[in-house]
């Protein structure tokens, strides 16, 4: 959780971040918090079913352990951004 808020917080205009942030959310039952996310998301892009989705199990409060099929909706980046790429090995690499 960490690393991806540390990912939203370098690029904060990011759908991706958002979503996945939210979804780590939602998984540890951080409805509201998720929910904020999930709108973030469809603030970009309204279009976004998978969004939508997730926005209205927090709403309901509804358990990623309920039937739902919600294995697998973490989202990867799909353009390579080298700044990005610094700024995510400087946090993850120990100190020395």
């Amino acid at each position: 959780m960490e690393n991806l808020k540390k990912a939203l917080e370098g690029d904060a205009s990011d759908p991706v971040y958002h979503f996945n942030v939210g979804y780590a959310l939602l998984q540890h039952g951080n409805y509201d918090a998720a929910a904020e996310r999930f709108r973030a998301v469809l603030d970009r892009n309204p279009d976004d079913a998978e969004a939508t989705t997730m926005l209205g199990r927090c709403l309901k409060k509804t358990s990623l352990k309920s039937p739902m099929r919600s294995e697998g909706f973490e989202r990867l980046k799909e353009n390579y951004q080298e700044s990005a790429y610094w700024q995510l090995k400087a946090v993850l690499e120990p100190k020395r």
